[in-house]
């Protein structure tokens, strides 16, 4: 659509004397003005230029999270050394024995039914695990691990999924089995939370074949223990 013609009044014209003095000191005037014009544009230019530099030096990578261990796609993979070293792990006063370690990128390998689809849609690329026998009695043993996303919003994606796939039976987190590979379910407590792109679980099993009360306290003490304190407070802190 055209748009409507405006009209403007007539330039003004001015017309001015000649004096060869009046007009040498314009001359002058005018060099003076288009120097400091120039000297001005020039530093205008040059901030552009530091501001665009601090920018592009600027983290501003995707899904801040309150604890910031790690959130950049270029970081490598976890060594699980520094994961789980040597034998045992101390939380505070607490001594967790290790008995296997194992690390995968086929994250699947650490979960059972719908879990491992979600985590390879969401391009899950490396999963670190331990089984321990925690120090409160001979009844319990205990798998913790890590899982890597790519981004602190893929692990809240799959976060938010799980709850879902273990009350319905239809997905769930796996203990490490004698064998490194899946032990047979029992029944169990699990534990899971994100810190940045690392999708932290536990599961708590029973040694003797009996069920573990959901509100039993040692399970949640467990918990507490390898997923607020060890892993995301400790390691992945570090």
């Amino acid at each position: 659509m055209a748009l409507p013609q405006r009209t403007s009044p007539s330039p003004r014209v001015y017309r001015a004397e000649r004096h060869p003095r009046r007009t040498a000191r314009c001359l002058g005037n005018m060099l003076t003005a288009v120097i400091v014009i120039t000297i001005c544009a020039a530093s205008v230019l040059l901030m552009q230029d530091d501001g665009a530099d601090a920018r592009a030096g600027q983290s501003t990578g995707p899904g801040a999270a309150t604890h910031h261990h790690g959130n950049r796609a270029a970081d490598g993979p976890l060594d699980p050394r520094a994961v789980f070293p040597g034998t045992q792990i101390s939380v505070g006063a607490a001594t967790y024995r290790i008995e296997l370690t194992q690390v995968d990128t086929e994250c699947r390998m650490a979960v059972t039914g719908g879990l491992g689809d979600i985590l390879a849609e969401d391009r899950c690329s490396q999963v670190v695990r331990a089984r321990m026998i925690p120090p409160y009695g001979d009844r319990f043993r205990v798998t913790a691990g890590v899982f890597t996303l790519p981004d602190a919003d893929g692990a809240a994606r799959v976060r938010d999924r799980i709850r879902s796939l273990v009350e319905g039976g239809e997905g769930n987190f796996a203990p490490l089995g004698t064998g490194l590979s899946p032990a047979p379910e029992l029944p169990s407590q699990v534990g899971w939370q994100v810190t940045d792109r690392y999708l932290l679980y536990c599961v708590v099993s029973p040694r003797d074949g009996r069920p573990i009360a959901a509100s039993d306290p040692t399970g949640q003490r467990i918990a507490e223990d390898l997923l607020e304190r060890y892993l995301s407070g400790g390691v992945l802190s570090a």
